[in-house]
């Protein structure tokens, strides 16, 4: 979730932005590619796990679906935007992460309207 909101503010618009469940999964398809046994393991312990099958896709390079972002702010989404949650980057993490401390850095409450 914090990776599809990340990207949103990055891209000002949804990174997926399906109509319903099955539009909503093309949506992730397109963006991150179409995972496989080797980049996510646990894939076939859910329960649907070929139900439904798609047409094989590489993922979109992260800096064209938000090419205003720096390269930074890319970065740390690409380690959100990851299918097997534990391999996501954790908040404590995230909060460490150089994007939050390269310029522009942001401004303290004092200075805002």
């Amino acid at each position: 979730a914090v990776g599809c909101i990340f990207g949103e503010l990055l891209n000002s618009s949804p990174l997926f932005p399906g109509e319903n469940d099955i539009e909503q999964l093309c949506c992730v398809l397109r963006v991150l590619g179409t995972p496989t046994r080797e980049s996510w393991p646990e894939i076939v312990e859910l329960p649907d796990y070929n139900k439904i099958s798609f047409t094989e896709q590489p993922a979109m390079r992260l800096d064209a679906l938000v090419p205003d972002a720096p390269p930074q702010a890319v970065r740390l989404l690409r380690s959100f935007l990851l299918y097997p949650s534990q391999q996501r980057c954790p908040a404590r993490q995230a909060l460490l992460h150089p994007y939050f401390f390269s310029a522009p850095l942001p401004a303290h409450h004092s200075e805002l309207p």
